[in-house]
């Protein structure tokens, strides 16, 4: 992973769009929970919202973390310079 890779700031993009999404949806699920004038297929149907949105988090995260991870390369470990007998 790059600052220069292209993909990279779209997938962020699309996560903050998803984290947005969810935030709004679970707000709007709060508010119904405190109106009890609501019907149950309204709250069924935000409940179906909410969910569509964690799941779109849940997946901008993984492509997030794959490409991470895909170009992610561990340092080399320092060179051992003394035996643990040595100390």
């Amino acid at each position: 992973m790059s600052a220069a890779d292209p993909e990279w700031p779209r997938l962020l993009r699309d996560y903050e769009a998803a984290i947005a999404e969810f935030d709004g949806a679970s707000r709007a699920v709060t508010a119904l929970l405190t109106d009890h004038s609501e019907t149950d297929n309204n709250f069924r149907a935000l409940l179906a919202a909410e969910e569509r949105a964690r799941d779109r988090v849940v997946l901008a995260r993984m492509r997030l973390i794959n490409l991470w991870r895909d170009g992610f390369e561990l340092p080399a470990p320092p060179p051992i310079t003394a035996s643990l007998h040595d100390r």
